[in-house]
């Protein structure tokens, strides 16, 4: 088989993210066009639609998404799967993700193919970042070819302001010769896995109406494999309203081992609509930010944290909104008045000293359903809500 004919009928590139950081239930809808030229000159157009649908209840929860291209006399190709995420009992910051995906090629109910991957990942977040650290396997099916990966991986993020930073390095072996060839590695001794190991730094800055985002990562050979790829992208999303946005990327796609993908240069162009409870979901496509930016890491602005002046434990919140909007607060520690936040000209905002020990927040927008704020661990309250959990020392 000559090199790229790993060919562009699985060129998903894909999945939603597992783990967007929204709050109850939420959902993302992304259309958009993309070009992807191989290593071998082989390229294709294609058209994505892709859906995200995400729901809480108690501690657990769940995603399911589903992604559909049809490319330019290459037939087409879905992807379906979702996530489960729990936090570990008694230790707040920590929880366990696991999740999977399947890939078919051609029409439902009439494939010629397809590939499955299977993940775990454990996480533990900080006050301005965190780690984790995952396994993940996976089989692809193509004509005469069955072929299996593993990885894993490690990450750690931290965000400043409006400022973000992601650092993985990652280790994976796979038997897809196609895949491989393609991108241009050989192995030294034939009948071996590939292996290889990768090291990305992905840096991005988030604003009220353009998001910016940028990756940079180098892919190394190992064992009895050769070859290296160097990789660059970037990106940017226009938030047009609360709701929608426009996002542009162009850049490197490694090949990803689990999931089948191979490498190509990738340009897209995409309209996103959100429900409204569902957080902006960064710069890069939806397409692209799973294979290097899990978003259950992705660091976001946290609305609610804990602010030590002295002797004196106090409640910072910090909301984004309309500047039109109604923004509330009620909790624990105020008997559960609902409370209006300010807008100080970029966001909502409330200061104000609490009580020590377990205290429990919500807040609410335009009167809307009560929800636990954004970096919170979300419990339910008893009467069909949610609320955010904080501890005061």
């Amino acid at each position: 088989m000559a090199r790229g004919a790993v060919g562009f009928t699985f060129l998903i590139g894909s999945a939603l993210p597992l783990s967007a950081q929204t709050s109850g239930g939420s959902v993302v809808v992304e259309t958009g066009a993309m070009n992807a030229r191989q290593p071998s000159g082989e390229s294709a157009q294609a058209v994505l639609s892709s859906a995200l649908v995400r729901g809480s209840w108690r501690h657990l929860t769940a995603e399911g998404f589903a992604v559909l291209v049809g490319a330019s006399n290459r037939g087409s190709a879905s992807q379906l799967g979702g996530g489960l995420h729990h936090p570990l009992p008694g230790l707040p910051h920590a929880r366990m993700e696991v999740g999977g995906a399947a890939t078919y090629f051609g029409a439902l109910g009439n494939t010629n193919g397809g590939q499955q991957s299977l993940f775990i990942r454990q996480h533990v977040e900080l006050q301005h970042g965190g780690v984790y650290a995952g396994l993940s396997s996976g089989r692809a099916d193509r004509l005469q070819l069955n072929a299996r990966a593993s990885s894993a991986e490690m990450g750690a993020w931290g965000w400043y302001r409006k400022l973000t930073a992601l650092v993985v390095a990652h280790r994976g072996t796979t038997t897809d010769w196609e895949l491989m060839e393609a991108a241009g590695y050989a192995l030294v001794w034939p009948g071996r896995a590939y292996a290889v190991q990768d090291v990305t730094l992905s840096l991005g800055m988030h604003g009220r109406v353009v998001d910016v985002h940028s990756t940079f990562a180098i892919r190394e050979s190992r064992g009895t494999t050769h070859g290296s790829t160097r990789a660059v992208s970037a990106g940017a999303a226009w938030h047009v309203s609360p709701r929608w946005s426009l996002a542009i990327s162009t850049g490197i796609q490694l090949a990803d081992l689990t999931r089948g993908l191979p490498e190509a240069n990738l340009t897209t162009v995409s309209l996103r609509w959100r429900s409204p409870t569902s957080r902006v979901i960064g710069a890069m496509p939806l397409r692209d930010q799973v294979r290097i930016l899990p978003l259950d890491l992705a660091p976001v602005a946290r609305e609610a944290q804990l602010d030590k002046r002295g002797a004196v434990v106090e409640l910072l919140l910090r909301v984004e909104a309309p500047p039109d909007a109604t923004v509330e607060f009620a909790g624990s520690f105020n008997e559960w008045t609902a409370t209006r936040l300010t807008f100080d000209g970029q966001r909502f905002v409330h200061r104000m000293p609490l009580p020590s020990g377990p205290q429990r927040l919500a807040i609410r927008v335009n009167g809307g359903e009560w929800r636990a704020p954004v970096g919170l661990v979300s419990v339910s309250d008893g009467l069909g809500g949610e609320s955010g959990l904080l501890i005061v020392p």
